[in-house]
């Protein structure tokens, strides 16, 4: 992609200079803008502190375009990372070396840069000897059916993670709902930087918009099936090995898994994905039964806008009381809700596939959308209002001139819950 003046890269966003803190010193996320609205996003995982001449490795969730991903990344080299973490190995200016492409669905604005950008990473990588090995370090679900580790055994060592019933183009490691995928572990001289020992992705299976949907939860956390090597001396001993971080005695007591909730097109920020794939949950949604209903509420054609709604639902609610994780219980590590209770994944953040935040915001209260004893009826003022704030809130950061608008994510999961009409039609059948 073309580059701005400033050496910026190009985009419907101005993102080079936000990122999201997982771990602080280690983990971050960086939003990706690509073509007129999708949204990748850049995973990046700093080496430890103590280590010397390991890179940066990180994992990007959805590719729509190659070219811009991998300009994006250089952008936010030289703008976060270069001056503590310098890289001359000869193997490009890009001090970050990607590893993995998670991919949310397989439509093509979200996958169509992987064959590209797996073949890009390949060819750079074959082209010099960095002394550095990409492996799945400690992840325990890493070996592959024949034994063969989950990046060692791929071209470029590039992971193209996605569904096993979605057909994503180049995908090399097919999940299933509740896995929690292999993360890179760049390894020389006795030093690694094991993304796996900080945090972890497990992919939450929302179908609807496509029948293999997923969605990534990032946690701060290791996977259940990962021990943390605590390192070891300058004699080598082993230290201590640690199978969860808020055991550890630096770090007492303990904490609600911090979550970011990468939804591709199941959840936007006030609004959903249309579920094009979806379940056909009642007898007029079927118009090959029901031929009456595709004449008298569509002119003709044959695309279901209101097919799939409990479907929806179903994937709100999915992602909602999976966000925490399978650490979530009834102590202090559980979210703390408003009331003093506890209620699910209040605290995650959610990163969705589109910038479409302010169409979705408008659009609950378009006429057509607003009947006399519609919903807003049914809604306490403090919710008509707070849809109202986060909408023009919205509204001036995208009004904003060209390369200097803003995006409106990640947008937390306790706002989500009053803005999103999905949200709110849940919490009535709850207190129904």
């Amino acid at each position: 992609g073309s580059k701005k003046e400033g050496g910026k890269p190009s985009g419907h966003s101005a993102t080079v200079d936000q990122r999201v803190e997982v771990v602080p010193g280690r983990v971050y996320v960086h939003p990706v803008p690509q073509f007129v609205d999708n949204l990748a996003y850049l995973v990046v995982c700093l080496p430890p502190p103590d280590t010397r001449h390991l890179p940066i490795t990180a994992v990007l969730v959805d590719c729509g375009d190659h070219a811009s991903a991998l300009e994006h990344a250089g952008a936010v080299y030289r703008r976060h990372y270069e001056k503590e973490h310098p890289r001359d190995d000869g193997r490009g200016e890009v001090g970050i070396e990607l590893c993995a492409m998670l991919c949310t669905h397989r439509h093509h604005d979200h996958t169509a840069g992987v064959r590209g950008m797996v073949r890009e990473l390949t060819r750079a990588r074959a082209g010099g000897e960095s002394g550095v090995a990409i492996t799945a370090g400690s992840a325990g679900n890493a070996a592959g059916p024949d034994g063969d580790d989950a990046y060692a055994s791929k071209p470029g060592n590039v992971v193209v993670a996605g569904a096993a019933i979605e057909g994503v183009p180049g995908c090399n490691l097919f999940l299933r709902d509740g896995c929690f995928v292999p993360l890179p572990c760049a390894s020389s001289g006795g030093e690694r930087n094991d993304m796996n020992e900080v945090v972890s992705v497990e992919a939450v299976a929302c179908p609807g918009h496509t029948r293999g949907s997923l969605v990534y939860a990032l946690r701060d956390r290791p996977a259940p099936c990962v021990a943390v090597d605590g390192g070891g001396d300058a004699n080598g001993k082993k230290a201590k090995r640690w199978k969860r971080p808020w055991e550890r005695p630096d770090r007492p007591g303990r904490h609600a898994a911090s979550s970011h909730l990468f939804t591709g097109d199941v959840v936007f920020t006030g609004g959903s994905g249309v579920p094009f794939e979806a379940d056909l949950e009642r007898t007029s949604d079927d118009f090959l039964k029901n031929p009456g209903a595709l004449r008298g509420k569509h002119g003709g054609s044959r695309i279901r806008p209101g097919a799939g709604a409990l479907s929806t639902e179903r994937c709100f609610a999915e992602v909602l009381v999976r966000a925490d994780g399978p650490w979530r219980d009834g102590s202090a590590a559980a979210s703390h809700s408003d009331d003093g209770g506890t209620a699910p994944g209040r605290g995650a953040l959610i990163y969705p596939g589109h910038e479409y935040t302010t169409d979705c915001l408008l659009r609950q209260f378009h006429p057509r959308n607003v009947p006399p004893g519609g919903e807003w009826t049914r809604c306490p003022p403090s919710t008509f209002f707070e849809v109202a704030s986060s909408y023009f809130v919205a509204a001036h950061r995208r009004a904003l001139p060209a390369g200097q608008r803003l995006l409106t994510v990640p947008t937390p999961m306790a706002r989500e819950l009053v803005v999103n009409p999905n949200y709110r039609s849940l919490r009535r059948r709850a207190d129904h």
